[in-house]
């Protein structure tokens, strides 16, 4: 090893000797809650997300008329920006962020426990089929959503007749 590099085990080695019993448990808890983030794929699921918004790029490309000479353009355009996507909902990006979260709402004796569930066989169901739920839900949701447009709509001219109403009555000021 170099003198640079012994100088800089040496370092991180004191530097361990002398934490305190609280921040070394606070290291493990940060541990604990990263494993439960692994164990429950949400590394995985990132990359999904991005793969799933970039399928929808290209599906709209495709229901769109594109004329050959932009066609060029617009595929540089979901490649870019696929990219961005990939830099900002990166897992070494947001991991830190994840596992702050997870270590203020659980302990690490409960994220302990839930590793061991996600590691159980209705854990692992769980997992496998949590993303044909998510999708279910989004579908139940929509059609409802879509049921509540027209509704939402009446309630909308409704307004802005009563707006109206409101200020035809209200009598003109002299300027």
């Amino acid at each position: 090893m170099e003198r640079r590099e012994t100088r800089a085990v040496i370092a991180a080695a004191l530097t361990l000797c002398m934490m305190t019993p609280a921040a070394a448990e606070q290291l493990s808890h940060r541990a604990v809650a990263e494993q439960y983030l692994v164990e429950t794929k949400v590394p995985n699921r990132l990359k999904g997300l991005i793969e799933r918004v970039r399928a929808k790029q290209v599906a709209a490309l495709g229901k769109w008329y594109v004329p050959s000479e932009t066609r060029g353009p617009a595929e540089r355009y979901v490649n870019q920006a696929t990219a961005l996507l990939s830099e900002e909902l990166s897992w070494e990006r947001l991991k830190e962020e994840f596992v702050d979260a997870y270590t203020t709402v659980y302990s690490q004796s409960e994220l302990k426990q839930l590793i061991a569930f996600y590691r159980s066989p209705l854990g692992q169901k769980y997992l496998e089929k949590r993303p044909q739920l998510v999708n279910a839900g989004l579908e139940i949701t929509e059609r409802h959503l879509k049921n509540l447009v027209p509704r939402l709509e009446a309630l909308s001219q409704t307004l802005n007749q009563a707006l109206d109403q409101a200020r035809s009555k209200q009598p003109t000021s002299n300027r």
